[in-house]
């Protein structure tokens, strides 16, 4: 397969490894929903409490439609401060992309990222044309997508080089993007510690990114990573400024 065919998505249902489990075939149900409601209401007392979240520009996702939402990674922390910038009844229609090999190997695991990330797995070694199929019927559907373009939480603090294939997802599912700086993750719970530390963490968010039609090829894709990591990093200055 070449580059240019990854992007069209395969919208056939979502295999798992092996055959789906009872969890597997009730997600996102009413009572699921519910728990997950749950589950960030807490959450949402802990940021409020130990790290003083603030979500600057909040107003910005009152309406938003099906979108990806990329943002920097510096964090575990990350998704749940993301997700806290939305009302609790539209969690059931965020999800985000998380490693296969990383959340889903584990059982336990796999069932806590699904009730406080709502996860859809990614290989972050071959291309899976499954999940990302499965990615694109759930933009269809209304959802918005958190994906973390750099591809692996920063070992510096500092924001890395956006990967193409928020790109190839825009184009294909024909979606804008939402850019997000996460400020304040890294110094509380930054890759190698085992526990948060207390610590004020802010969330911008910044206007939608709305892209022409393009052709779908690589020369496209990161063309759009190049200006979402533009956006973003100028979100990161504002928000150094105080703006």
């Amino acid at each position: 397969m070449n580059e240019e065919d990854r992007g069209q998505p395969d919208l056939k249902p979502w295999c798992y490894d092996g055959p789906p489990t009872l969890f597997d075939l009730v997600q996102n149900n009413i009572l699921t929903n519910l728990i997950r409601m749950a589950v960030h209401l807490v959450l949402r007392a802990y940021l409020a409490l130990f790290h003083r979240l603030t979500v600057i520009n909040a107003g910005v996702v009152k309406d938003l439609a099906s979108t990806l939402i990329a943002a920097n990674h510096s964090s575990h922390l990350d998704v749940v401060v993301v997700q806290a910038a939305f009302p609790l009844g539209r969690l059931h229609k965020i999800r985000s992309l998380a490693a296969k090999d990383y959340f889903f190997a584990n059982p336990l695991i796999r069932v806590l990222t699904f009730f406080i990330a709502n996860t859809i797995p990614v290989s972050r070694k071959v291309y899976n044309p499954e999940s990302f199929g499965f990615s694109q019927a759930c933009l269809q559907e209304g959802a918005n997508i958190i994906i973390f373009p750099e591809g692996t939480r920063t070992l510096t603090g500092e924001i890395q080089e956006f990967r193409p294939g928020i790109g190839m997802m825009s184009v294909a599912a024909r979606v804008g993007i939402l850019p997000v700086y996460i400020d304040g993750t890294y110094a509380c719970f930054r890759k190698g510690r085992l526990f948060p530390k207390p610590g004020k963490i802010t969330v911008v968010l910044g206007q939608p990114l709305i892209f022409e039609p393009m052709d779908n090829k690589k020369e496209s894709w990161q063309w759009i990573a190049r200006e979402v990591e533009a956006a973003v990093r100028a979100l990161k200055n504002k928000c150094e400024k105080g703006e």
